[in-house]
């Protein structure tokens, strides 16, 4: 320039930039290449199109680094101006680049579920979605094991997979080759069938023949294979798997298994434990009866029926006084018991079994040590006939009787043995004598027999007495005893009591380490007061007495009332065990007898009535423990009776 500056421009004048100076930096006025230059303009615009010659696009002015426009087509336009007219502007070269950005497809695996567990013969389901923002899904295809396997349109399909741990990948790739992926773990597993037994069930059966067996088996894999059961050691094969019935040899305790197993031979069982009393128990007195002519060595002979059985005897007075208290009879086998005294008795044998079946049996027989003579001048009694003849009177006809013991029982449906005591106290025999029963209520004497009585002779009668069931209330039953000379009779009482007390357990458990409480309700039937003694007797798994409380109470008529009792035991007392309750009022005897569970002295509660626990099984000892307190009882009834009776009278 003028002033001696050297400038050079690199962008055909646009812009310069000094490079040297001639003068040393002097300045001058001279002409500055400046002055030459124009300012010009260059613009730039863009459309995008759906058309491929952007017919339906509009130019606009963007940002060049960031276009922000969506579209298959795009123009792309530059103004180039100068304002000098005489100067025309133009190009010298345009180009356009541009970077194509695409995305791989995003894999998505909704099934199998990571973490599942498949069943052996299920249906595993291969579900999965895809999602590509190109939209240029071009391949899928899933691996187990690094074996590829193709998804024909990359559709969802269905997995048939044997028993074992699966990785599984899925797979898909773009048109452009980006590939994406998705994986889940997951099992397949096989399950043992289920079984679930409905019949038999944990009670008493009171057959042995045609029992159920109901059951329900499934196999979620289903490859259920085949079911069978044992009862008695012996595999017995369900066909079909089908309920079906069974047998067992006897009476008894038995536990039935039933099983299932699958193709594979994984096997599923279910069992249960029930008892069989098809025959129950039954106990037949012949002997001692009749007439005994010594009070020792005399024979207890009786036949029982039935399996696990306990017996015991005793022998009371023909009016009930106890002269031999209630005695075991080891292995239910036949003995022999004195007396002290002649008399008239009765001998009862009581017999049990472990299901809790009862049966007794009496017979009634008489000791007389004394032996009759016949007197030496029974010539001269003949005689004396005559002596009878001369003074033309007429031998009286006597027969004299003793008072027969009357019967108190609970309810109806029982068998009873009494005995009727008659004597001729005259002096002529007694021809053709025939015993049998009278009145209203003579149906319930069957037992018929015909004697002859010789003078002085004294004889016992000894009958059943049959109370029909459902039987209620007091009766007056007749006897009678018809001879070809004369004839006598006779009445005795039955008093059937009925249910008169309602008595139901609540609760039994562990109140302390030393003492368990029972709660109980007691219910007044006949709407008038009472006064109910209560024992309450725990026993161990081996029927051994281990504790024992008893109370009293007086429950008003038609009340319903809760009490509790609690038992003294010993702190280290636990397990199995069982409690017999007797129940007693002036007029009434029963009892209740629960098996209950004792937990540890450490937050341990009895749990009473689960399972077969409330089968209402008695042992042998609590039988014996209730009939000795129950007879004590019964006597009190009696008495009570009789004074009442008296009473009124």
């Amino acid at each position: 320039d003028g002033g001696g500056r050297v400038h050079q421009s690199s962008d055909y004048g646009i812009t310069w930039e000094q490079i040297s100076d001639f003068n040393g930096g002097a300045t001058a006025n001279g002409w500055g290449i400046t002055d030459f230059s124009q300012v010009t303009t260059l613009g730039v615009q863009v459309r995008n199109c759906s058309s491929s010659d952007c017919s339906d696009g509009s130019w606009q002015d963007v940002d060049l680094n960031n276009i922000n426009l969506n579209g298959r087509y795009f123009q792309y336009r530059a103004n180039f101006t100068s304002p000098d007219a005489s100067v025309t502007p133009s190009f010298e070269s345009v180009d356009i680049g541009y970077d194509l950005i695409n995305s791989a497809p995003v894999v998505n695996v909704l099934l199998p579920s990571n973490g599942a567990s498949y069943g052996l013969s299920e249906i595993v389901y291969l579900n999965y979605s895809i999602f590509d923002v190109d939209d240029n899904v071009n391949f899928c295809w899933y691996s187990f094991g690094g074996i590829n396997t193709t998804l024909l349109d990359c559709l969802n399909t269905t997995l048939s997979l044997g028993e074992g741990n699966y990785n599984l990948f899925v797979y898909a790739n773009d048109t452009n080759g980006e590939e994406g992926s998705d994986y889940v773990s997951f099992s397949v597993v096989n399950s043992a069938p289920s079984l679930s037994l409905a019949n038999p069930q944990a009670t008493l059966y009171l057959t042995d023949g045609g029992l159920a067996l109901d059951f329900v088996v499934s196999d979620t894999d289903g490859n259920l294979d085949s079911c069978w059961y044992n009862v008695e050691g012996t595999n017995v094969s369900m066909v079909g798997c089908q309920n079906t019935t069974f047998d067992v040899s006897g009476d008894g305790s038995y536990t039935l298994w039933i099983y299932a197993n699958d193709s594979l031979g994984l096997e599923g069982s279910d069992s249960v434990s029930f008892d069989v009393d098809a025959n129950g128990v039954s106990v037949s007195i012949s002997e001692p009866i009749g007439a005994k002519t010594t009070r020792t060595g005399i024979p207890l002979t009786y036949s029982v029926v039935g399996v696990n059985l306990f017996c015991l005897y005793n022998v009371k007075t023909s009016i009930g006084g106890l002269v031999i208290a209630n005695t075991t009879l080891q292995n239910c086998s036949n003995s022999t018991f004195s007396v002290s005294n002649d008399g008239d008795y009765v001998a009862n044998v009581f017999v049990n079994n472990s299901f809790g079946s009862i049966a007794n049996d009496s017979s009634s027989f008489s000791v007389s040590t004394v032996v009759s003579s016949s007197s030496s001048s029974s010539g001269g009694g003949g005689s004396s006939g005559g002596g009878g003849s001369s003074g033309g009177g007429i031998v009286k006809a006597t027969l004299t009787a003793e008072e027969i013991q009357g019967i108190m029982v609970s309810n109806g449906g029982v068998k009873r043995v009494l005995t009727w005591k008659v004597k001729n106290t005259g002096k002529s025999f007694f021809n053709d004598c025939k015993f049998k029963g009278a009145g209203e209520y003579a149906s319930w004497i069957t037992y018929t027999e015909t004697k002859g009585l010789a003078a002085g002779e004294e004889y016992s009668f000894i009958f059943d007495v049959n109370i029909p069931e459902g039987t209620s209330g007091e009766y007056s039953v007749g006897v009678e005893l018809n001879c070809q000379e004369t004839s006598i009779s006779s009445s005795f009482s039955v008093d059937v009591l009925g249910k008169q007390l309602d008595f139901e357990l609540v609760n039994v458990e562990r109140a302390t380490n030393d003492k368990v409480r029972v709660g109980y309700i007691i219910g007044e039937l006949l709407d008038r007061d009472q006064n109910v003694d209560l024992q309450f007797l725990l026993f161990d798994s081996e029927n051994k007495q281990v504790a024992e409380t008893s109370t009293k109470t007086t429950i008003s008529g038609g009340v319903r009332d809760e009490y509790e009792v609690f038992i003294p035991i010993s702190e280290d007392l636990e397990g199995e065990l069982s409690l017999l309750v007797n129940i007693n009022s002036d007029t009434y005897s029963t009892f209740v007898q629960e098996n209950l569970v004792l937990g540890s002295p450490i937050g341990g509660f009895a749990i009473f009535g689960t399972q077969s626990a409330r089968d209402n099984m008695v042992s042998g000892i609590i039988v014996v423990l209730f009939l000795a307190f129950a007879f004590l009882v019964i006597r009190r009834i009696r008495g009570h009776k009789k004074h009442m009776r008296k009473n009124k009278n």
